[in-house]
C-alpha cells in the first residue's frame, strides 16, 4: 500500500500534464514520453507477484488494488491513448511479442496487465472508429484501418489459446484472472 502511494504521487504528474495542451509542452513531454509511460503503466497495473487469490495475497488487498487500477490507472491509460493514438496499440502489441511463443514461461500477471491496458481504452477506440466510419478525413480512415488490423491480430492471438484448451503453457489460459480479463476485453470491444 505504501509503495502504491508513492507510485500514485509520481503518476499524478502525468494526470496533471494531460491538462496542458500538447502544443504548449516541451517536445520531451509529448509522444516519446507517453510511449515510455505506457510501458511503465502496464507494469504497475500487474497483479502482485504473490497473487493466487486475495485470501492468500500478503502484498496487497483486493479493494485498494482494484480501485487503483479501475480508477487511477484506467484514466492514465486513456490519457496515453489520447496522446499516442494508434501508436498506443503499437506499443502494446510490442509487449505481445513476449507471448508469441506459447511455450514460454511468461508470468500471467504481465499478460493480464496487457489485456487490462487494451480493455481500458475500448470506449475511446470504438468512438474513434465510429467517427472515421462517418466519412471523416482520409487520415482518420487510415487510422481506423490500422486499429482494425491490430484488433484482428490481438484477437487472433488471444483466441489462439482458446483452441488449445488443456495446454497449460498458454499464458492466456494460465490463470483464472487472465481468462476473465480476456472475456472482459472481448466484451468491451463487442
Amino acid at each position: 500500500a505504501e509503495e502504491r502511494s508513492a507510485k500514485e504521487r509520481v503518476l499524478e504528474f502525468f494526470m496533471d500534464l494531460h491538462a496542458v495542451p500538447m502544443e504548449m509542452r516541451l517536445p520531451q513531454l509529448r509522444k516519446p514520453l507517453y510511449e515510455q509511460l505506457l510501458l511503465q503503466l502496464v507494469e504497475v497495473a500487474s497483479y502482485p507477484a504473490d497473487f493466487e487469490t486475495w485470501a492468500e495475497c500478503y502484498m496487497d488487498d483486493a479493494d485498494s488494488f482494484h480501485r487503483f487500477r479501475e480508477q487511477f490507472l484506467a484514466e492514465l491509460f486513456e490519457s496515453a491513448f489520447l496522446v499516442l493514438g494508434t501508436d498506443y496499440y503499437k506499443v502494446i502489441m510490442s509487449l505481445f511479442a513476449r507471448f508469441q511463443d506459447k511455450a514460454a514461461a511468461t508470468a500471467w500477471q504481465a499478460a493480464e496487465a496487457v489485456i487490462f491496458s487494451l480493455r481500458t481504452v475500448a470506449v475511446l477506440v470504438k468512438a474513434s472508429l465510429n467517427l472515421s466510419s462517418k466519412g471523416q478525413a482520409q487520415a482518420a480512415t487510415a487510422e481506423a484501418n490500422d486499429v482494425h488490423q491490430m484488433l484482428k491480430i490481438l484477437f487472433t492471438h488471444v483466441s489462439g489459446g482458446v483452441k488449445q484448451i488443456g495446454v497449460t503453457k498458454d499464458v492466456f489460459l494460465s490463470h483464472h484472472v487472465v481468462v476473465e480479463g480476456v472475456a472482459r476485453l472481448i466484451g468491451s470491444y463487442a
